[in-house]
């Protein structure tokens, strides 16, 4: 199913919070609890010392965090979802990467021995600044000491970019990085397409589901309605159509679906074509009304002197549209 939550976009440019032996003290805001979280300050050069590799911990139970990721937010840290993850098996060559979670977009470039200060977001993608001499990205990067990496997240909840300098480090043991945070963006999905699998296979489009019901019609003003001549009665504006439950103002009644015509210019006996489709099948109500000036507010609700159309009862089918015009006769 569609997942739809509220658009969420937090770009502040506060403390920093790491793990390891990092300086920084964490809040304890998220972006869901409307708190703002502390997020990097951007351009500004930080180190942090990790104690070992992640799959190199030692010891009994299983492997945590603790001492092999960088968080760079309260946001990442309260998740429990790094931003940069020091890994490799004991006796394996080191590695850095940003994918800790199965449905992460993250990748890593490795620059090569350049000043982690001079790093540019146009370098990190593009060092030399030529066309066609793109930075390579893979998911996972070979630790080399001296070097510096760019890392680009692209995960369901945090957009990011900063670089990475790998400042000293010991065969299945410590290691000190120094690093910029170039970008960074917490962010709640609006939508997102259902099916995705790393192993998903591509093939023809299957068709459409004929589950939905559609409403589909004309609207215009009645005869009778004055059209003045202010904005405020001209008979043209903001046309918001919605199905509902049942005949009663949002939000006693539930919204099932609506449709917004903006511009609509209906003198003279215009008209404008709606189509509201997906909706559920049953009996419901279909309410209108033009919005002259100003919006419709939220929940939608008429003003004084907008145009509408009393709720009239719909019989919506799965997979059958359904023929409904509606007049806009009376003034609010």
């Amino acid at each position: 199913m569609r997942r739809l939550t509220t658009s969420l976009f937090l770009t502040l440019t506060l403390s920093l919070a790491g793990c390891g032996s990092h300086g920084s003290d964490p809040a304890t805001g998220s972006a869901h609890d409307g708190i703002a979280p502390a997020l990097p300050e951007l351009n500004t050069v930080g180190s942090v010392t990790f104690t070992h590799p992640y799959s190199c911990y030692g010891g009994g139970g299983a492997p945590s965090y603790e001492g092999s990721a960088l968080f760079l937010s309260d946001y990442a840290r309260q998740r429990n979802a790094p931003d940069l993850l020091y890994d490799g098996a004991c006796g394996s060559t080191a590695t850095l990467s940003a994918a800790t979670a199965g449905d992460d977009f993250a990748l890593i470039a490795d620059l090569g021995e350049v000043p982690l200060a001079g790093v540019t977001p146009a370098m990190a993608f593009n060092l030399t600044q030529v066309v066609g001499g793109d930075n390579t990205f893979i998911r996972t990067a070979p630790v080399s000491v001296g070097h510096t990496y760019a890392v680009l997240i692209s995960k369901s909840d945090i957009r990011a970019l900063f670089v990475v300098h790998v400042d000293a480090q010991v065969a299945d043991g410590p290691m000190t990085i120094s690093y910029a945070v170039k970008s960074y963006a917490i962010q709640e999905t609006v939508e997102s397409a259902p099916g995705f699998g790393w192993g998903a296979t591509s093939g023809a489009a299957a068709p459409p589901a004929k589950t939905g019901a559609t409403v589909t019609g004309s609207v215009r003003v009645a005869a009778e309605v004055v059209c003045g001549s202010s904005a405020a009665n001209d008979c043209r504006g903001l046309v918001y159509l919605g199905v509902i439950d049942r005949p009663a103002p949002l939000p006693e009644s539930k919204l099932l679906g609506s449709l917004v015509i903006p511009a609509a210019d209906l003198r003279g006996g215009r008209a404008r074509s709606y189509t509201i489709a997906g909706l559920p099948a049953g009996s419901y109500y279909l309410a209108a009304m033009l919005v002259e000036t100003g919006a419709p507010g939220n929940p939608p609700f008429p003003k004084p002197g907008d145009l509408t159309a009393a709720p009239a009862p719909i019989l919506l089918q799965a997979g059958v549209t359904a023929h409904r015009d509606v007049t806009l006769s009376a003034r609010f």
